[in-house]
């Protein structure tokens, strides 16, 4: 009969958030098992306040993970093991010794940990479910974080949902908003958990095919929701930073410059950003923020197509795939093939041309698109082209009827004068 004795050497959930300032603070392994039982009580709150890796360098290298991502174990003797539960940001939530007569596994005292089904939205857009990693990360904050009553007057952009649940975020200020039956609370992270939950919105949502509908927060939290930021900062800035940017645009494939040759399908109210060759990247004022392209010759059946939902989206793509050129032509591509073509793009890109999107990013703080493929194929999909602007030239070109009728009445290509043909017969004339 196994005796086992398990000590739970609990540790106040509020702990300081200071570190330790030095690990000499933390008893030795060989102390413990020395002590056993005794060590409880006051010595455990000689490690107040640590985190996970000053109990690393007190103790060296764990000897192993416990079911579940946040618990290790260290070995003490053939009988004795020291299991350390801990926090996301690395702090001791609390600790526990086990020993028994012989060998023996140690056992975690809490069940694994899995989180939520979560998906993840634009408000007003449409819904994408998070990987497990991602849904355990929000979780983690959301559970370990100190809730407030009511809600806060900021707006929001993202909604996230689990569990019979729907909380709002806004992204700038890192701010939750949740509705419950009785009251309202509201939860403000840290400039790091905001850091991390936005990147992780940034990986998952390709953002919406058209900029959404500001939705009526009041009609939840009794207050206004309008699509904003905190920090004041819009699409527009990401543009300016842009071209302000001394980066060689060229080495993206967007080079700067005006319509100098109207092609047959530029429209012709179209404000360009870049040109690679006779391929115009610009916007489109009937479309917002849209990124387009125009590409005299292209492959597919069309010659317009949009790229991205917004210039921040249109810059991640680029980020993710070197330059314009790849992107721009996933229009007649399937999967295959594009990452044929990604694979060849890899070996041509200069060193110029890399160390451009690397300051491209450093400069615009944004991150690399996590599925450029799948992200554009989604904006082009059923996309509604009946309000571009075309020329006369675009219709005569392509033989398309020309919606608004032809800017002459038909006349025929070719015009005679009339032509007389008389014939005379000679009666007089002798037969041969």
């Amino acid at each position: 009969m196994k005796k086992i004795t398990v000590f739970i050497l609990a540790l106040s959930l509020a702990l300081s958030l200071c570190a330790c300032s030095k690990a000499s603070r933390i008893p030795s392994l060989a102390e413990i098992a020395e002590n056993g039982a005794e060590w409880g009580g006051e010595k455990i709150r000689q490690v107040q306040g640590c985190t996970l890796a000053d109990l690393e360098k007190a103790w060296g290298e764990a000897n192993g993970e416990l079911p579940g991502e946040y618990a290790y174990f260290w070995k003490v003797d053939d009988t004795t093991s020291v299991n350390v539960y801990y926090h996301r940001n690395a702090e001791i939530e609390h600790i526990t010794v086990t020993s028994a007569d012989d060998q023996q596994e140690p056992v975690p005292v809490t069940p694994d940990f899995q989180p939520a089904q979560m998906s993840l939205a634009q408000v007003g857009g449409s819904s994408f479910d998070l990987s497990e990693e991602n849904a355990r990360a929000i979780q983690q904050i959301l559970d370990a974080g100190s809730w407030v009553p009511d809600a806060t007057d900021c707006a929001s952009d993202y909604m996230l949902t689990f569990d019979d649940r729907t909380i709002y975020y806004h992204s700038d200020c890192g701010t939750f908003n949740e509705q419950l039956e009785q009251s309202d609370q509201s939860l403000r992270l840290s400039d790091a958990e905001r850091e991390t939950v936005n990147r992780i919105i940034q990986a998952v949502i390709p953002h919406d095919l058209i900029p959404n509908a500001p939705i009526e927060i009041s009609d939840v939290f009794q207050m206004e929701h309008k699509m904003g930021s905190c920090r004041g900062e819009s699409m527009n800035t990401v543009y300016e930073e842009y071209r302000a940017s001394p980066i060689d645009k060229g080495l993206l494939c967007l080079e700067h410059g005006e319509i100098t040759t109207p092609y047959f399908c530029y429209p012709v109210n179209a404000e360009p950003i870049g040109f690679e060759g006779c391929i115009m990247y610009c916007f489109l004022p009937e479309y917002g923020e849209m990124v387009f392209a125009c590409n005299p010759e292209s492959c597919a059946d069309q010659n317009v197509y949009p790229l991205a939902a917004n210039f921040e989206d249109f810059i991640r793509l680029i980020l993710a795939c070197g330059t314009a050129n790849p992107v721009e032509q996933i229009v007649w591509m399937d999967k295959s093939k594009f990452e044929e073509h990604m694979a060849n793009e890899e070996k041509v890109l200069t060193d110029e041309q890399k160390a451009a999107v690397q300051q491209l990013q450093r400069e615009l703080d944004l991150l690399p698109m996590e599925d450029p493929f799948e992200y554009v194929k989604a904006i082009q999909k059923d996309f509604d082209g009946s309000k571009v602007q075309y020329s006369d030239d675009y219709f005569e070109v392509t033989g398309i009827e020309n919606p608004k009728g032809t800017a002459t009445p038909d006349q025929p290509l070719f015009e005679f004068e009339p032509v007389t043909i008389e014939v005379h017969k000679n009666s007089g004339a002798e037969k041969p």
